[in-house]
């Protein structure tokens, strides 16, 4: 989408934000799902992220790849305890 002139000055104010995607889901406490918020679901810590057109979880400190160990999000089974850039190692 066209950026203005201010709205380019502001980013470049901000360059230490993150930009991050609401997923359109919530955890099964009501809260908003966000890309990089790290959920516990099966009694395993999970990392949010897209890839191949849907939301899917990986095993934290697992590689971002396209093979069997992702699953989809699965919004009523899961809890958010943080997230990758505010608390790296929750």
């Amino acid at each position: 989408f066209p950026v203005t002139i201010l709205q380019m000055f502001e980013l470049e104010r901000q360059k230490d934000c993150v930009v991050m995607q609401f997923t359109g889901l919530k955890d099964k406490n009501g809260k908003e799902i966000w890309e990089g918020d790290v959920v516990v679901n099966n009694d395993l810590e999970w990392e949010v992220y897209y890839n191949g057109g849907a939301w899917r979880l990986v095993l934290r400190g697992e590689d971002k790849r396209p093979d069997d160990h992702l699953m989809l999000l699965e919004e009523p089974h899961c809890e958010v305890i943080g997230n990758i850039w505010e608390n790296p190692s929750c």
